[in-house]
């Protein structure tokens, strides 16, 4: 988290020169990983320091979210070449995890909580996540990127109406990815989740009790995705 002042500072440079790349973020649209970006820079920020108001943070918290919902989909996959329903549906999973890790991660940082959604906004957001996440379940050539999504859905596993279903959906999925990939990340993810869940806790940070890099690829292969015809 110490580096996130790098990040805030390098965020232009590293959009101007690898926005126009298929998926240099692991699939997540630019627009969004600037968002994630700014959500660890605030974070951290009001962590390390004293100075920052519940009213400044609540604000800073929401044109964070504002911007997130600026974010369309639809537009960022009519820039592809090839397949604009699977980037659609890679623009909506991501749009929806941005967002509930803005609500999560922001919500607990400051005493009282800030309440930058209210609790409907963040039940459909998890609702459009976990369809959206079972539907790339069956695109072999999103399964690879799903990671980080399947860990936010996770978090919200913990006290979300469909708990039950979602968990197993969920634990299910990170096995798979721990096979077809070859890595034990997915099964620490899934570890850390269901220490989680028996906790009883439903607070992001109470999650997470040490930093995790949950990268299932350096590289992303998408050549199914960029020929016509394959699922």
């Amino acid at each position: 988290m110490e580096s996130t002042g790098t990040h805030l500072e390098t965020l232009d440079f590293v959009m101007a020169k690898y926005s126009g790349w298929v998926a240099p973020f692991g699939f997540c649209p630019p627009p969004l990983i600037s968002e994630v970006v700014r959500i660890n820079h605030l974070r951290w920020s009001t962590a390390t320091s004293e100075a920052i108001s519940s009213l400044e943070l609540w604000r800073d918290a929401h044109e964070i979210l504002s911007r997130i919902y600026d974010f369309v989909p639809e537009q960022w996959a009519a820039s592809k070449s090839q397949s604009p329903q699977k980037w659609t549906l890679v623009g909506n999973i991501f749009f929806a995890s941005v967002a509930l890790y803005c609500i999560s991660s922001l919500q607990s940082i400051s005493e009282p909580p800030i309440e930058i959604a209210t609790p409907a906004q963040r039940a459909t957001h998890v609702q459009f996540l976990h369809l959206c996440l079972v539907e790339a379940a069956d695109a072999p050539s999103l399964k690879n990127c799903m990671l980080w999504p399947l860990v936010v859905l996770g978090v919200e596993a913990a006290s979300c109406d469909d708990r039950a279903e979602m968990r197993t959906f969920i634990t299910e999925q990170l096995e798979m990815l721990s096979r077809q990939s070859g890595t034990f990340v997915p099964l620490t993810a899934k570890r850390v989740l269901e220490a989680y869940w028996r906790s009883g806790q439903t607070a992001w940070d109470a999650c997470f009790d040490r930093p995790y890099a949950l990268t299932l690829l350096i590289s992303v292969d998408v050549h199914k995705m960029m020929s016509r015809g394959n699922p």
